[in-house]
């Protein structure tokens, strides 16, 4: 009898356990990017300086992508920042055509290429032992005259919401 109800106990246990760390094994989220196919046919969810506006073609997919136009040592530059966890690994991409265009993580790291038709780029991101934010962003070079950006994505463990 005791060892029936020990057996009872040990397998309730190792259920609930299982469920604690299947939980909390599944907090990455698909993007944290508001807005990042800019479908909402603006640049709502965006910080945005220069020339920017938001196209119907070309795009990647969807409706909707965003041009920036550099000209002379204006750029057109986009930014977003998201909530991370600190140490944390991120991967983030977004779809280019033009440039050299740029994707970055400001005081990190960033990634460039030229593209005719729309090319991917991509990239890892470590966030910092204390770091709770990150500012993504994307622009065209100075004088790269119009990039196109589309399908922005960073994808990793949500952190808490910013206001």
């Amino acid at each position: 009898m005791l060892r029936s109800r020990l057996l009872s106990f040990v397998a309730t246990f190792a259920v609930v356990a299982a469920g604690l760390v299947a939980a909390s094994g599944s907090a990455s989220a698909a993007n944290l990017i508001a807005n990042p196919g800019f479908e909402t046919g603006s640049t709502s969810g965006w910080t945005c300086l220069g020339n920017n506006t938001v196209t119907r073609s070309p795009v990647h997919s969807g409706t909707y992508a965003l041009a920036t136009t550099s000209v002379g040592l204006g750029i057109g530059r986009c930014s977003q920042t998201v909530a991370v966890k600190p140490n944390t690994t991120y991967t983030v991409s977004v779809w280019v055509q033009g440039g050299p265009a740029r994707l970055g993580i400001d005081l990190c790291c960033s990634i460039s290429d030229t593209a005719a038709g729309y090319t991917k780029l991509s990239m890892p991101f470590v966030s910092g032992a204390s770091q709770t934010s990150a500012e993504l962003f994307v622009h065209g070079f100075y004088g790269a005259g119009t990039v196109y950006f589309d399908d922005v994505v960073l994808d990793g463990p949500g952190g808490v919401v910013l206001s």
